[in-house]
């Protein structure tokens, strides 16, 4: 006798994606984006491109995480990403404010 195979689970990962901008809209490239796992501190770390956009894949969906973006000593507020948030894909504009 033959059983079904089980349903395949969600994909146990998601992507945190986006941009650095100024707060005059301008987009930054060559800012430091820091996402911070709140659970065991781990912390990754991209370049935004030459748009200003960066990307963080195959990240847990279980975890909180916390993201912010440094450029020339001036760095954007705090931004959580909760395990709650069901999406696939989180699009997230970090605001550099100006000096």
């Amino acid at each position: 006798m033959r059983y079904p195979a089980p349903p395949k689970a969600q994909a146990a990962i998601k992507s945190v994606v986006g941009e650095v901008v100024s707060s005059q809209g301008a987009k930054l490239s060559q800012a430091v984006v820091h996402l911070k796992d709140r659970k065991t501190l781990e912390v990754k770390t991209r370049i935004a491109d030459k748009e200003g956009k960066y990307v963080f894949r195959g990240l847990d969906r279980d975890a909180d995480y916390e993201i912010h973006a440094e450029y020339q000593g001036a760095s954007s507020p705090n931004k959580n990403v909760s395990h709650f948030d069901d999406r696939d894909e989180i699009y997230l504009v970090l605001e550099i404010p100006s000096k």
